[in-house]
């Protein structure tokens, strides 16, 4: 039986994508060896986790707007005829 392989979606990849970066990331700023630099370590992965957390919001943001002009679209079509 052949079972057909699932591609991943551009979303999965960029999830994973991120979620090795920060990996990453923590285990430099566990390292002693960069003691030095983890100051800035930690302000990356900030600046990381906050613009990941600001694309989500406008992702969700995008979805609604889109959802109400596909219902404002449908009202003004019905309006016309």
């Amino acid at each position: 039986m052949d079972k057909k392989r699932k591609t991943p979606k551009l979303e999965e990849i960029e999830s994973n994508e991120l979620k090795f970066a920060m990996n990453a990331l923590r285990d430099l700023i566990k390292d002693s060896a960069f003691s030095k630099q983890r100051k800035t370590f930690e302000d990356i992965q900030k600046a990381i986790e906050k613009a990941n957390e600001k694309e989500r919001k406008s992702s969700a943001r995008c979805l609604r707007l889109q959802s109400e002009i596909a219902a404002n679209t449908s009202k003004i079509g019905q309006d016309i005829n």
